[in-house]
């Protein structure tokens, strides 16, 4: 389990990445925060198809279509801003002493990492008239999010010095006892941890409390959005979406007390060596299969509906990701035996990719079983919105994002966003907002966006937070970018 765990750990964070993307990718959203009232044509697949069909900004442009856009995010209650920095880069750690371990320990258990990358692989987006706007889009989704109990987390920085192993067994043979103070040079003649069998804990008891989950989605989404009402003063337009899912990766490891799900399906391209329990697993894959075989598919609908008043007013409604994933290719679980010894020494480092993978060593102390599939929900939530058009060159936004079903990669609680649009001339876009919930600090997102041939070529960049550039603590690390966004 810890090989799974922390492969996923590692693969997340090298690719950089905080707060559950709100967004899906949409730079030119990113800034702004509130993104279900103004976010329109294939930027609205994913957050409210009934959008599809608002009338552009720009004249005579009934085609947009884009490519490479997307948004990377960490967010971590644990690590300072120049930790954050230190673990994308993967710069050199001072090594820890002992007692730096124990505050390590102590202090690691029960915060939330999470990371978010939602790439756009390409979009498209057709306005036909009076028949709607019909819209496809591609898209990568990689969701992290972390949260380790207490004796998961001391495990993972004291190693067998942990008080969970009350004898220490030395490189000679000796049985000495886990004083909980013995000397480095003591230490450094361990060979492992043991506890006897009948105060041993199963696995789901050294976990307890902890949550953590990672999973790796390719998004084919058809949406259609149509106006079904218009008056004077106000129009109403609905949308719906339609999405085939491709799983590349799935882990979840997710114990409360007694109630336990731990269980993984990873493609080949992570490398897991699977050698010794394949043999009997119905959805092993063959020795030479494609390194992005899927290891699940599945299927997800979005539906959404949009009032507009005057031209000026937004309300909007949206439900998006009702849907499951089956997995069936490399599919493991865990079993949920007595933990009775352990031979790693525990954390050198405050780098927790590297120390965590080191924390997995091949000779795994639990074990795991093949399985023919699995089904799980996607992380469906509900979207409300108001937006106002005050000015053509400055738009206003309010939304809140509701989780409606939870799961391990899911956020817990609301997230509330307000936030706007400045275009002081008319090639130029400033974006502001802030947003808040899900138990975080609250972000200040800030974005810049280049409008060329009234709006034929749209790019730029955006940040999920300003403060983490003025704050140590709670540091969140972002980037959302789109420099290849037509319309014609």
């Amino acid at each position: 389990m810890k090989q799974l765990l922390l492969l996923a750990l590692g693969v997340a964070f090298s690719a950089t990445s905080a707060l559950a993307q709100t967004e899906n990718g949409a730079f030119a959203a990113t800034g702004r925060g509130a993104s279900t009232p103004f976010t329109t044509d294939y930027h609205a697949l994913g957050i409210n198809p009934a959008n599809l069909s608002l009338p552009s900004r720009f004249e005579n442009k009934s085609v947009t279509f884009g490519l490479f856009e997307g948004t990377l995010s960490t967010y971590s209650e644990f690590f300072t801003k120049d930790e954050v920095r230190k673990l994308i880069a993967q710069d050199e750690f001072e090594v820890l002493d002992q007692q730096q371990r124990y505050d390590y320990a102590n202090s690691f258990a029960g915060q939330t990492t999470r990371v978010d990358i939602d790439l756009i692989t390409s979009g498209v987006s057709v306005n036909m008239g009076n028949a709607g706007t019909i819209a496809f889009s591609t898209r990568e989704r990689v969701d992290f999010s972390a949260a380790l109990g207490p004796q998961l987390s001391e495990l993972l920085f004291l190693g067998y010095a942990s008080s969970y192993f009350p004898e220490l067994i030395l490189n000679n043979g000796d049985t000495i006892a886990n004083t909980g103070n013995l000397s480095a040079d003591t230490l450094a003649l361990i060979d492992r941890g043991i506890v006897d069998v009948n105060n041993a804990m199963k696995f789901s008891e050294i976990v307890d409390g902890t949550s953590a989950g990672f999973s790796w989605i390719r998004e084919f989404n058809l949406g259609y959005g149509k106006q079904i009402l218009s008056t004077d003063d106000i129009a109403l337009h609905v949308g719906v979406g339609g999405k085939l899912l491709v799983g590349n990766a799935w882990m979840q490891v997710d114990v409360d007390g007694s109630d336990v799900d731990v269980f993984s399906a990873l493609s080949p391209v992570f490398g897991i060596d699977y050698d010794e329990i394949e043999g009997d697993n119905p959805s092993a894959f063959e020795a030479d299969a494609p390194d992005l075989k899927p290891v699940g598919l599945g299927w997800g609908v979005d539906i959404g509906a949009t009032l507009v008043w005057r031209e000026k007013l937004h309300i909007n409604a949206a439900v998006n990701d009702i849907g499951r994933m089956k997995w069936d290719g490399n599919l493991y679980e865990l079993n949920d035996q007595l933990f009775t010894e352990f031979t790693d020494d525990g954390a050198e480092t405050a780098n927790i990719i590297e120390e965590i993978i080191n924390f997995s060593s091949p000779e795994s102390a639990f074990e795991w079983t093949g399985s023919s599939s699995r089904t799980t929900k996607l992380s469906t939530i509900a979207r409300v919105g108001a937006g106002l058009r005050v000015h053509p060159k400055l738009d206003l936004a309010a939304d809140a994002i509701l989780p409606v079903t939870e799961t391990v990669v899911s956020y817990d609680q609301p997230i509330i966003s307000l936030g706007g649009d400045f275009r002081p001339v008319n090639f130029i876009q400033l974006s502001a907002g802030m947003i808040t919930g899900n138990d975080e600090p609250a972000k200040i997102p800030v974005g810049l966006t280049f409008i060329v041939g009234k709006g034929t070529w749209e790019f730029g960049f955006a940040s999920r937070d300003m403060i983490t550039w003025f704050t140590e603590d709670n540091p969140t690390a972002s980037l959302s970018w789109g420099f290849l966004r037509f319309r014609v």
